[in-house]
This record gives structure tokens, sequence and C-alpha cells, in this order.
């Protein structure tokens, strides 16, 4: 019946989509691992744990200045590496 068969596009879509993810983070994990400390951490709280930067200048008992600068640095190292390798996404 159509209702099934709409049922079945949609579940195979949200499966491709959450693989298509976690591919796409373990690639991004991947890039993550070769910058220093504390680059590396701050982009990880940020991104994974979804920490403001005032909460990561709070760990690190910096300024906020520092955590949003230092992030934007991580940023940039990742995406100097992922050039380097060939990486086009």
């Amino acid at each position: 019946n159509d209702e099934e068969f709409l049922f079945n596009i949609v579940a195979k879509t949200n499966i491709e989509s959450e693989y298509i993810q976690k591919e796409g983070a373990l690639e991004l994990y991947r890039f993550v691992s070769k910058i220093d400390e504390p680059y590396k951490e701050i982009f990880l709280l940020r991104t994974l744990s979804e920490l403001s930067f005032k909460e990561i200048s709070d760990i690190f008992n910096k300024t906020e200045s520092w955590a949003r600068v230092t992030y934007h640095r991580a940023r940039i190292k990742i995406q100097e590496i992922m050039r380097k390798e060939g990486y086009h996404e």
C-alpha cells in the first residue's frame, strides 16, 4: 500500500542520512586529531559538547575572547589540513 511504501522510503532515507553523518563525523575526527592542544580540545568542546565560549573560558580560566580566537584558529588549522590532503566536499 502507498502508506507502507512511503514509510519505507523515509526509513531508508534516515538510515542513509545517519550513515553519511557518521562517515562525515569520522572524517572530521581524523582531521581534528592532527591539530595540537589546546586547539583540539577547544574545537571539540565547542562542536561536540556545544559549550558556549563563556563556558570554555571558565574551564581554561581564560577570557571569553581567548576561547573565541582559539576556536577560530582551530577551524583554520583543520581547514588547512583538509586542503593539504585534497579533501573537497
